[in-house]
């Protein structure tokens, strides 16, 4: 009775020092861990808009799951990519990145994170220092590393708690602050490194420097964070809030906000007072846009765009765990934040009186919030190999835009109709030299072309492995491989191995190669391109002059005269150096049709008949299931006249009003 007496008063107490809180929601669906939950962290700090930085403490608690002694930790300290022009973020890029000037930056512009101190179970200040994984540039800080003082061992315990500032920069890219207090936390905190096993089997930290065309990484697990801020600012962020409504006492002007997200791998949030918040649930998903004023019309089709993306990944890969998710419309000054993934938390692009017709601010939608089932759940490796993230993403989108909008999915505008897939495949095949990288290969090693290839190209790869197999087996596929990897950092021999299974027990003719043709279209640089180059027909000549009947002595003389028959010919080449096996249709005069298969070896390939009736078409992969094919123009030949090469041209300008589209829309 005495314990109850007490916890009454400590509740009295808490409620007079913190005000009344409003339970948002639970963050996942179950009580129990989805994850390992390795890292751990409890977040509290000072939000100051006037210099955009927040000051306070970080407890971590992180299990060691491998057979290693931990003798020190590395910590990703993503924001000193910002701190100065010497970061290898910003190094070598000269003084206009993305768009902007550096040199006429001022002091305040930039931005950093730093560790004022750190200590082991209440112990002395850890000695720490910065270390250069990558590239050995002294005068990168985005890793941090820290000596301990106790040494962790197998499947110990590592309590580590630090006193940290973080300072934003105006906005380079993602992490920042613009006009309007418009302030964007995102990769803003000290976070641990993961320990792991690499490829060849041995342990050891993956924590790689913060490099441009790379993302991140990171153990699932549970966050608190609790952000003190100016009563006028609208906070979103990962997971779920409980809002302490009251101002604090000798604090007036002051509140402060608490966040809880279970089996995530990262926290980030932002804090405006020019946001405007819409709610809408899908069953068990509450859902709340963030978004300026002048956006309001955007809203139903922003909130519809999320919901068919919940929907579709329900019925076709998994159902989303989460309680919550929250999607944040930047205005304009704050798109260089936009277009990116968090946790339960993604943030958009538009502008005010965007086309309906046009659909690419659904399309980013739907694309971000695909993460959450690769760059999230399954926690791919978005910095070794981005392709399965970026590139399963890319190809979840296209699938669901187009089960939402039909053939007019991204865009349906002065009489052009575009569908997603079609757009996604052009970005590949338009590549000025599509060989320029293998897809499975670490994000910072792709210099060109980076979106044609780890976005567009494994798409596209996608859409031919579920061609081959249709929806119904290629869903089956995917849901064994999200349920067996979800939580646990899967590879690209996890993906492979479910692929091959999944060919072997459903027949079809890319199967008895798909081990060949999955390396080579991962591993290797090869490209598709099979063309019809030719149709003859000729009328069958009968034999003329003396000839032996039945290999006799007896010889007849037959004097000419013309067959009823036809002897018809076609020439099929392969140009590329992908090896596919194919279906082939051939179109005679009578409207029947004949099927043919070619293993698709030899560079020329002879069809020859003789018929009574003439070859009038003949086309490669009729169902269009080889989608990697690079030149789809070829795969068909005719002696009919053909308005093609008038649609031929037609589609292509297609492409440029979509790019022009994107261009003016900032979705670069």
């Amino acid at each position: 009775m005495r314990h109850c007496l007490t916890c009454f008063i400590l509740l009295l107490l808490a409620s007079n020092l913190w005000g009344q809180v409003s339970i948002h929601c639970a963050p996942t669906r179950t009580t129990e861990a989805l994850s390992p939950r390795i890292a751990n962290y409890k977040i509290d700090v000072n939000f100051t808009h006037e210099e955009h930085k927040v000051t306070g403490s970080e407890d971590i608690t992180w299990h060691n799951v491998s057979p290693d002694t931990i003798y020190f930790v590395r910590l990703y300290m993503y924001l000193n990519a910002f701190k100065n022009s010497q970061s290898s973020y910003l190094s070598g890029a000269g003084l206009n990145v993305m768009g902007q000037d550096l040199s006429n930056r001022k002091p305040e512009d930039w931005g950093w994170v730093s560790v004022k101190k750190a200590v082991q179970q209440g112990g002395k200040d850890l000695t720490r220092a910065y270390v250069q994984p990558d590239d050995n540039n002294i005068h990168d800080e985005s890793v941090l590393q820290i000596e301990l003082d106790s040494p962790v061992l197998p499947g110990g315990i590592l309590n580590l708690s630090l006193s940290f500032e973080s300072k934003l920069p105006r906005t380079i890219a993602r992490s920042g602050y613009g006009e309007h207090d418009f302030n964007h936390f995102v990769h803003w905190y000290p976070k641990m490194g993961v320990y792991e096993q690499d490829i060849d089997g041995n342990w050891g930290w993956n924590c790689h420097q913060f490099l441009r065309q790379m993302e991140f990484y990171g153990d699932h697990g549970n966050y608190d964070v609790t952000i003190e801020s100016d009563q006028k600012f609208v906070l979103g962020g990962s997971g779920c809030r409980d809002i302490y409504k009251e101002t604090l006492p000798e604090k007036d002007g002051r509140v402060v906000s608490r966040f809880i997200a279970h089996d995530v791998i990262d926290f980030g949030w932002v804090a405006s007072p020019n946001l405007l918040e819409y709610e809408d649930t899908w069953e068990h998903v509450e859902i709340r846009l963030l978004s300026p004023a002048a956006h309001h019309n955007l809203v139903p089709r922003l909130l519809q765009a999320a919901k068919h993306s919940l929907s579709y990944f329900k019925e076709h890969l998994g159902e989303y765990p989460y309680n919550t998710l929250t999607i944040l419309d930047p205005p304009l000054h704050g798109l260089r934040s936009g277009f990116m993934e968090y946790p339960t938390y993604i943030t958009g692009g538009s502008f005010y009186a965007f086309p309906k017709g046009i659909r690419s601010m659904e399309s980013l939608i739907v694309h971000e919030f695909s993460h959450q089932y690769f760059m999230q759940i399954l926690a791919n490796n978005e910095k070794e190999e981005p392709w399965l993230d970026e590139g399963f993403v890319t190809f979840y989108e296209d699938c669901i835009m187009e089960d939402a909008y039909g053939d007019a999915s991204l865009a349906d505008f002065l009489g052009y109709r575009v569908r997603n897939s079609a757009f996604t495949r052009n970005e590949y095949t338009s590549l000025p030299n599509p060989r320029v990288s293998p897809i499975a290969v670490p994000g910072w090693k792709v210099n060109d072309a980076y979106k044609g290839i780890i976005y567009s190209k494994t798409a596209t790869i996608l859409q031919t492995l579920k061609r081959y197999l249709g929806e119904e087996h290629f869903d089956e596929m995917m849901k064994e491989y999200f349920v067996k990897n979800q939580f646990t950092h899967p590879r690209k021999a996890d993906f492979v191995e479910i692929v091959q299974k999944e060919f072997d027990r459903h027949q079809n003719v890319l199967s008895p190669v798909i081990d060949q043709f999955l390396i080579d279209v991962l591993d290797d640089t090869k490209v598709c391109d099979y063309a019809v180059t030719n149709i003859t027909n000729s009328i069958a000549i009968k034999p003329t002059g003396w000839v032996n009947e039945d290999n006799k002595d007896t010889m007849t003389f037959q004097s000419y005269s013309r067959s009823d028959f036809f002897q018809s010919s076609a020439r099929l080449e392969r140009k590329g150096d992908l090896i596919v096996p194919l279906e082939i249709e051939l179109k005679w005069s009578d409207g029947s049709t004949t099927q043919e298969v070619w293993d698709g070896i030899q560079t020329v390939f002879l069809l020859r008949y003789e018929k009574p009736v003439q070859l009038i078409s003949v086309e490669i992969d009729p169902k269009r299931k080889l989608f990697l094919d690079i030149d789809f123009n070829n795969n068909s030949y005719t002696t009919e006249p053909s308005k093609g090469g008038i649609w031929k041209y037609a589609f292509r300008s297609i492409y440029w009003v979509q790019n022009a589209i994107q261009s003016t829309s900032f979705l670069m």
